[in-house]
């Protein structure tokens, strides 16, 4: 071991500021472009967790060479946004970013595109080896990084000259076989091949010279891994990986703190049985759009797989809808819901109860048992706020008794209102086509003195109709019963487009964000003074879309954010 001199410089910086520093700076790039060019051009697949040890928990791989033409989606993404229509410029501006954050972690002596940018590769990796301990606080944060290098001598270079130019630390250099750590009291460095690892502490980095060197099995020759990893295409920006199991310590240790702190024991175990073995997630850029996708492999100990189906539900909202939701299984998942959060009460309370589920006719949980798919679509526009809910019924008689149950009970509360002067409810019958449809009114204004910044229809309508219970607000079901298909949702191309091939799935998320601030701009600008510097990139987005599935023992889910043409 040898101390590594310093300059007489008094103030003291240490590795770790310029680690976080080159960490940060890699940050930055995966997130803003791929139009920074690195020693090697994205050849395809990474080299992965070579030297992170088979029990690692988690692991975040970075590209930043942008492989299989990820730069170029990336720049065309990145020009929907504005001063970022010429890719020129482009790199320009993060390269001076950049740049400036390297020359502050290091007062000026490196250059992130001159001096580092020149060693890299492009593939970053990060490891944190015991969730459980870290999020215990037990020891260091088990972190172990490592930034692939196209040349191990310049990057030696490299590294020991950020150490002679370190001024105030006890800096110091311990061999370990044939490779030389560098290490303060922060922080640990080494250039062992072509990879740079760093950890906040020498017997990280020395756990990843042993995986490296074949000493200790790496996380990439492990089977769940692979088989995990296999799922992650060759083109992505950012891949990572996340071992369930590890949770188990957390999750005792979370036991025992709520046993000391209200007596009580809390049985975490079955929770953790519904947890997926593993999880992997990428995140993508396709031109118009940014994808991050995740797939768990469930536990065997987990109760079910999600439930996959297709609904035409979509169809009953109009081509306008800014915001749609569709679950399956509505009325299973809310009766064991329920029914949990009942279990969970004493007698007094659920003796409570007994009253309202007399008047249902039903035991609570049960209430929408009748129901199985479920879909949920809003808007505002110059006319105000509209809000409707389709459902699919799986016994219309059911669903009759117990939507007239309901409402007997509306029509009672509105009967019961008193004075003259008492904001009123009326409840009134009308047909549409073969449909008999209840309207209740609903006194917004008085209520809420027509202070509300958008306007809300004082109506709300039920009918069920061809095996579908619809609940809405103003002329939703009048439209949802009268209106064309062609003219619907389900038939919109941002909504087709946005959904892809993903029609059978286990729910999903729409929202059309380029309509809904074109209508909230000018209320935006009133409220929020630094509207006018944020709106210009939010109105570059258009549409974000979540959906849910699952195949072959394999539970999957997709985000898509996608920019305006």
């Amino acid at each position: 071991m040898s101390n590594v001199p310093a300059s007489a410089t008094p103030a003291r910086r240490g590795l770790w500021r310029w680690s976080v520093a080159l960490l940060a700076t890699v940050l930055m790039v995966v997130v803003g472009s791929g139009l920074v060019a690195f020693a090697q051009s994205g050849a395809g697949a990474s080299r992965g967790p070579v030297f992170l040890p088979a029990d690692t928990s988690v692991y975040v791989e970075g590209r930043l060479d942008m492989p299989d033409g990820q730069g170029d989606a990336m720049a065309e993404l990145m020009s929907a946004f504005p001063g970022f229509a010429d890719p020129g410029s482009f790199q320009m501006i993060l390269g001076q970013a950049l740049d400036g954050l390297m020359s502050e972690a290091t007062y000026g002596e490196y250059s992130y595109t001159e001096d580092l940018m020149p060693l890299m590769t492009g593939e970053v990796s990060v490891g944190i080896m015991d969730l459980a301990g870290a999020a215990m606080m037990e020891s260091e944060a088990p972190i172990l990084a490592g930034v692939a290098v196209s040349d191990p001598a310049a990057a030696s270079e490299f590294v020991s000259g950020l150490a002679q130019s370190e001024t105030g630390a006890e800096l110091v250099e311990e061999p370990y076989g044939a490779t030389s750590i560098l290490s303060d009291a922060d922080n640990a460095i080494a250039v062992v091949g072509d990879w740079v690892l760093m950890a906040p502490t020498v017997d990280l980095v020395k756990t990843g010279i042993d995986v490296l060197e074949g000493e200790a099995p790496s996380l990439a020759e492990d089977a769940d891994f692979s088989k995990a990893w296999a799922r992650v295409p060759a083109a992505h920006i950012v891949a990572a990986y996340m071992d369930f199991t590890s949770l188990a310590p957390l999750m005792d240790l979370a036991t025992q703190a709520a046993a000391g702190e209200t007596g009580m024991t809390i049985d975490l175990e079955g929770l953790s049985e519904q947890l997926p073995t593993d999880m992997v997630a990428y995140l993508i850029a396709e031109g118009d759009r940014m994808t991050l996708e995740a797939f768990m492999t469930p536990s065997e100990q987990m109760s079910a797989m999600a439930v996959v189906g297709e609904s035409d539900l979509a169809a009953r909202f109009p081509s306008d809808t800014q915001l749609y939701v569709e679950t399956r299984d509505l009325g299973s998942t809310l009766e064991a819901t329920i029914g949990g959060l009942l279990a969970t009460m004493d007698e007094q309370m659920a003796a409570d109860m007994a009253p309202l589920e007399d008047l249902f006719g039903v035991p609570l949980p049960e209430l929408l048992d009748f129901v199985s798919d479920a879909g949920i679509g809003a808007a505002i526009s110059s006319d105000g706020l509209w809000l409707g809910i389709a459902a699919e019924v799986t016994d219309e008689e059911v669903a009759q008794d117990r939507v007239e149950r309901v409402l007997s009970i509306v029509r009672l509360a509105g009967a019961g209102m008193g004075g003259e002067d008492a904001p009123q409810i009326s409840v009134d019958e009308t047909v549409i086509g073969d449909t008999d449809v209840t309207t209740i009114t609903l006194p917004i204004e008085e209520v809420t003195g027509g202070q509300l910044p958008v306007t809300i229809p004082d109506t709300l309508s039920v009918a069920i109709s061809d095996g579908t219970l619809l609940i809405g607000l103003g002329d939703f079901v009048e439209n949802a019963l009268t209106g064309a298909e062609a003219d619907s949702l389900a038939a919109s191309p941002g909504y087709v487009d946005a959904l892809g091939e993903d029609t059978s799935n286990s729910g999903l998320v729409y929202a059309n964000v380029g309509s809904l601030l074109s209508v909230l701009d000018p209320l935006l600008a009133t409220m929020a003074p630094e509207w006018a510097d944020i709106a210009p990139f939010a109105t570059a987005l258009d549409r974000i879309v979540a959906v849910g599935s699952a195949e072959d023992d394999v539970i999957s889910a997709r985000m898509s954010v996608i920019v305006a043409p």
